[in-house]
């Protein structure tokens, strides 16, 4: 066998010797070269010997012959053939033969080869041999790409597509270390361009597998920084591909390949930059594999010498780490992530050049985020809240740096919560901090004192006393936006149903406890010198705190009088806080002009007077200011000259609260010091301006000491010694048209006249008092009188009525009232005449309505930062119990029908009367006095003087609600007045009416209301000047503008609550469909207020009834008139609360079938108003939404 195999090798070289030429040679190597390659298989060493030296014979002649064409397949197929000898494959491939067969091909016969080559390389079981046909499969896809466009499709793809997924795969993984240069062999720039044409067909084939084996080719070619073209390809390749559908659906060991481009120590930083931009940014797999990230940090961060795009993308791997990585795996590695980052805050470079701004700052944005997702990291101090503070506020620091501190503490507050039973040193720490940072008042702290007052308001509970010290020291910051953040923390933002989600509970996060904020007050001031802006909110804070403990939720000037001094005589630690806030009150209005400010005053002033108002602390009150009278006199004088009449009337009743305090000699050294100046000058000769505002000054101490005078009895009764009855006519003479006397000063007069008659008839003789109310009633009816002058007119008739006893006198001023009500314009001065009516009537010092209907609020508007309210209110608190006294019937006068019943029929006249003026006049007298009788609230009720105060009162309201009916039908025919307030106000009073009706009445009162919308006739009364019917919706002429579609409104409301099946629900629509108008006037919003309807009732009432009203209600949103407009928004508002929806337009998603067939059915009405109405909500209906969402 071995002879044979030799002789065979021996003839095939003696063939290959006798063919001398070209052709001959041509044609023994196709025959002899494949035959000689797998002979080396032979088992004889002489054979395979002999074998070789022929092959090297082929060689020599090969290379001597370099035209002739060489038998690529079929040493292909020798190579490849399994049941070949390694040894055949090996010379085959590594000898270099099948090289040289590749090399003698054409450039068309080299790309066909592709295919092949790819998948042998895929049967070679040698990497060398895999390695060497992937080359050559290079080479092939080469030739292949030459002279096709670039933009012809995939035909180089066409030409593999026929192989083996793992062939191809195999391909790109070799071609992926030829892009890396990883390759003993360098491959052209042109192949390598070939590779990315092949790959990036391979990549568009929309299957996001194959494109992600191809993708770091892609990446590696991008990054190349020496081969622009190749970098060019690589960018456009990744264009053409969806790299988020790519790197969202790779394996998971496309992280590792990305970390492994990445850290490659022979990597470049193009490579790196885009490698870390387009790969590991987007694979959120990345941000779980610790401890490559850090590398990542380490590279793009600390590195010498870094560009600022691979700095920028490194800071967005951090956030992108800190935001995807999973939060246990994040906790893991915390120790490592913050000493990096700290590095980075601290500047620490390892003896290279600093880093940045933006990468110091980058730190500190860094930490932040970190604590947000590890907030034990701050808790621990692990990341120490401290470095940011003093970071935000260094001058050593740059504005970038500044900032981004400040941004970060912002972050931090978002979970840093720090309880007060905290007993670990992190809470003491925080607030040494936060004291620490609003104590630095320089301009480049700004941004750090506002991040420590939104740290003591989100980061601590607001019953936390030591964070609203924060509060109060810095609402005296020279920042606006500091001290704004600070009056916020003051308040109670967080309403009880956000407490309720925080899981945090109402005792919990309750007001602070008095007691706390005075004592930490207390010892702040030992330490510190207090700013007087501090203390001014120090004032108003404390006396909330105290407020709220002693009545939460409700209002202080409404307690029953003796309620405070109840409450402190068992409180003895409270009592002592009392006294320390009183002391600090009297430092601040007896101290040096040099601490004086504005709202200190004011906040002093609310104090002294609250303590005042009870017999516990109202000594003291009157012992240390007896002495001052001179001095408050001064300051009443100083603010009349200012217009500040409130603070010169809380002044004045300082002084009237030292009265009880006096001697009888003190008493009377005052009385003459107050009186003293104020004769009128009757002279004829006018002495202008001079002294008018010492006379102000010195009226409102005579009308509060006067009134005050209760504990001194006996000089009241003996007139003459004390000049009470001559100083109280000078005070009355005043009120008319002295020469010397401005409105100012007529002002001041008649509100003492108001301040004496409250309590008492005034201390003048009959006459003198009868002339009083006489001149009073005559300012009123004088065209001539200033807005001001009778305002204050009026309001004193009401309350000189409440002590006057003689009914003539009450007869006269009620006339002087009325006339106001019925020739005045002005809506303000209504009210306060139809209050003084009331009073009048009723000899009942009613509450005024602002103190009724305003809701407790911690959070009100103001320029300074004391709340103007808070003083306002403690002038209205009471120190005696209410009292309504009876008439006295006076000799020959009989007194026929009741007052009440006599007044409230004459006021219904004067609301049908045929001006438009009276008609107004007697709609805000009728609603005023169910205000005032029917709707006193019980601590109102509960704090009269005797039980027969009580019994007369409660006679007045059983009148008054005999009388509803009556009242009802004047309010039904006010509803088609011109006028949209008239009607508004009426609106509301029907809805009040029907709240205060005894229930066993209310059925009558429904069906009265009902036929007289739904019949269009009044009842039983027609207003001269108006239609005389309530219209039919959509039947409105066009030349009747407001009273039409007003009236239309109302009748559609009735046809809704009747289509319901509860007709009494008119009163609620009617209710809610007050609106603008009313709010125009101070005292109208203040009356109507509480009788306008609570929504979370109406909600409740109106819940079954939504799929009927939603539809019709949207479209009367879009009627014609503006003002029906108006009042169906407010009425659907109130139904998309009850559909449990949060917007109108998620009530209408959720129903949107119903409001589209009612809107079309709208638009075939014969109704012009309903068909234009239809067509704007359908309009707005179809355009707010897509096409799916309609179809659906």
């Amino acid at each position: 066998m071995a002879d044979s195999e030799l002789q065979a090798v021996e003839a095939a070289l003696n063939t290959l010797v006798l063919a001398q030429t070209e052709a001959a040679f041509q044609k023994v190597v196709n025959r002899l070269l494949p035959a000689l390659l797998s002979a080396l298989a032979t088992k004889s060493d002489a054979a395979r010997a002999k074998c070789i030296q022929t092959l090297h014979h082929v060689n020599v002649r090969i290379r001597s012959h370099p035209q002739i064409k060489l038998p690529f397949d079929q040493v292909l197929q020798v190579a490849i053939d399994p049941k070949a000898a390694i040894l055949t494959s090996n010379v085959a491939i590594q000898g270099g033969y099948l090289g040289r067969c590749f090399d003698r091909l054409s450039q068309s016969e080299q790309a066909g080869t592709l295919p092949h080559l790819v998948s042998a390389a895929d049967t070679m079981s040698s990497q060398q041999n895999k390695d060497a046909l992937h080359f050559l499969s290079i080479r092939a896809l080469t030739a292949a790409s030459v002279g096709q466009p670039k933009t012809s499709g995939d035909l180089l793809w066409q030409q593999v597509s026929s192989c083996a997924d793992t062939a191809i795969t195999s391909f790109f993984s070799y071609t992926f270390l030829a892009l890396r240069g990883k390759l003993k062999s360098s491959i052209p720039e042109q192949s390598l361009l070939a590779v990315l044409r092949l790959a990036s067909e391979y990549a568009g084939l929309n299957q996001p597998e194959r494109a992600a084996t191809v993708f770091p080719h892609f990446l590696v070619a991008a990054g190349n920084a020496s081969r622009s073209n190749l970098a060019a390809a690589g960018e456009s390749a990744m264009k053409r591909v969806d790299t988020c559908d790519v790197l969202a659906s790779v394996d998971p060991s496309i992280a590792g390949i990305l970390f492994d481009l990445f850290n490659d120590p022979h990597a470049e930083v193009s490579l790196r930059i885009v490698v870390l931009g387009k790969g590991l940014l987007r694979v959120t797999l990345c941000a779980n594999c610790f401890p490559e990230v850090f590398d990542v940090f380490r590279h793009s961060l600390f590195a010498p010498g870094i560009p600022p795009r691979f700095q920028s993308l490194g800071m967005q791997f951090v956030s992108f780490v800190i935001t995807n990585c999973d939060a246990d795996v994040l906790e893991a590695n915390t120790t490592e992530f913050v000493t990096l980052m700290m590095k980075l805050v601290n500047n620490d470079t390892d003896g290279g050049p600093p880093f940045s701004d933006k990468v110091r700052g980058f730190g500190y944005t860094a930490l932040s985020d970190l604590a947000v997702h590890v907030p034990s990291l701050v808790h621990s101090s692990t990341i120490p809240a401290e470095i940011f503070f003093s970071a935000a506020q260094s001058k050593q620091h740059p504005p970038e740096v500044r900032t981004r501190a400040s941004l970060a503490l912002s972050t931090l507050a978002r979970v840093v919560r720090v309880k007060r039973d905290d007993a670990t040193s992190f809470r003491a720490k925080v607030l040494k901090t936060l004291m620490e940072t609003v104590h630095d008042q320089d301009e480049v702290s700004v941004s750090a004192r506002t991040a420590a007052v939104h740290w003591a308001n989100e980061c601590f509970l607001f019953s936390d006393p030591e964070a609203r010290l924060v509060n109060i020291i810095a609402a005296a910051d020279r920042s606006s936006r500091v001290s704004s953040l600070a009056a916020v923390g003051l308040s109670m933002t967080v309403t009880s149903a956000e407490r309720v989600r925080q899981g945090i509970s109402t005792a919990e996060d309750s007001y602070p406890e008095f007691e706390s904020i005075v004592n930490k007050y207390s010892a702040y001031c030992r330490t510190h010198r207090p700013n007087p802006a501090s203390a001014a909110v120090y004032l108003h804070f404390g006396m909330r705190c105290f407020n709220h403990m002693l009545a939460p939720g409700k209002k202080v000037e409404l307690l029953p009088p003796g309620t405070i001094d109840r409450f402190l005589s068992t409180r003895t630690l409270t009592m002592k806080s009392v006294k320390t806030l009183l002391s600090t009150a009297h430092e601040a209005l007896l101290g040096p002009a040099a601490n004086y400010h504005p709202d200190l005053e004011r906040a002093a002033l609310t104090t002294v007077l609250f303590a005042s108002k009870t017999t516990t602390l109202g000594a003291e009150v009157g012992s240390t200011y007896k002495n001052r009278i001179g001095d408050l006199l001064k300051l009443i004088e100083r603010k009349s000259a200012l217009g500040d009449v409130v603070l010169a009337r809380a002044l004045s009743m300082i002084i009237g609260a030292c009265t009880p305090s006096f001697s009888r000699s003190d008493l009377l050294e005052t009385i003459r010091l107050c009186g003293e100046g104020l004769e009128p000058n009757e002279s004829g000769v006018a002495d202008g301006r001079i002294g008018e505002d010492s006379r102000v000054a010195k009226i409102m101490a005579i009308g509060q000491v006067f009134r005050s005078l209760g504990s001194h009895e006996e000089t009241l009764e003996n007139a003459q010694s004390a000049q009470v009855s001559e100083i109280t006519g000078h005070v009355a003479k005043r009120t008319m048209l002295a020469i010397d006397s401005s409105d100012i000063v007529r002002a001041a007069a008649c509100n003492a006249l108001a301040d004496i008659g409250a309590e008492r008839h005034l201390p003048i003789s009959l006459a003198d008092r009868q002339k009083v109310i006489s001149n009073l009633t005559g300012v009123l009816k004088l065209i001539s009188s200033s807005s001001r002058v009778v305002q204050a007119a009026a309001q004193a008739l009401g309350k000189i009525c409440i002590g006057e006893p003689r009914l003539s006198f009450k007869l006269k001023a009620m006339e002087g009232l009325l006339f106001v009500c019925r020739e005045r314009k002005e809506e303000d001065i209504r009210f306060t005449a139809s209050e003084s009516l009331v009073r009048s009537v009723s000899s009942f010092d009613a509450p005024s309505p602002s103190i009724l209907d305003e809701p407790v609020s911690d959070a009100k508007k103001s320029d300074g930062l004391v709340d103007p309210a808070a003083l306002q209110s403690v002038l209205e608190m009471r120190s005696r119990g209410y009292s309504v006294r009876e008439a006295v019937v006076d000799d020959g006068d009989e007194q026929g029908t009741s007052l009440v019943r006599g007044t409230i029929m004459k006021i219904i006249n004067l609301a049908t009367d045929e001006r438009p003026n009276a008609r107004a006049g007697g709609c805000v007298c009728l609603f005023t006095f169910l205000k005032l009788i029917t709707d006193t609230p019980d601590s109102v009720t509960e704090a009269f003087a005797t039980a027969d105060d009580e019994v007369r009162f409660r006679q007045i309201q059983g009148e008054l609600l005999d009388l509803l009916p009556d009242i009802q039908k004047a309010f039904t025919i006010l509803l088609s007045d011109r006028s949209d307030f008239v009607q508004q106000l009426a609106s509301c009073g029907i809805a009040f009416v029907y709240n205060i009706c005894p229930p066993k009445d209310q059925k009558d009162l429904v069906a009265s209301l009902v036929r007289s919308l739904t019949t269009g006739k009044k009842a039983a009364a027609t207003v001269p000047g108006d239609r005389g019917v309530l219209l039919e919706f959509g039947g409105v002429d066009v030349n009747v503008k407001s009273t039409g579609a007003r009236s239309a409104t109302y009748k559609e409301l009735c046809n809704l609550a009747q289509d319901m099946g509860e007709p009494e629900l008119v009163y609620k629509f009617m209710d809610l469909a007050g609106h603008a108008a009313l709010w125009n006037s101070r005292k109208g919003a203040a009356l109507a207020g509480s009788a306008l309807l609570n929504t979370d009732i109406a909600a409740e009432q109106l819940r079954p009834h939504v799929k009927s009203l939603l539809p019709r209600l949207y479209v009367y949103c879009y009627d014609p008139s503006e003002s029906v407009r108006m009042a169906m928004g407010s009425v659907i508002s109130a139904v998309v609360k009850a559909s449990g929806h949060g917007s109108v337009s998620e009530a209408i998603t959720a129903n949107f079938q119903l409001v589209t067939d009612h809107c079309i059915k709208s638009m075939t009405s014969r109704q012009w108003r309903s068909r234009e109405a239809g067509c704007g909500a359908l309009r707005d209906i179809l355009t707010s939404r897509t096409w799916g969402k309609s179809k659906t």
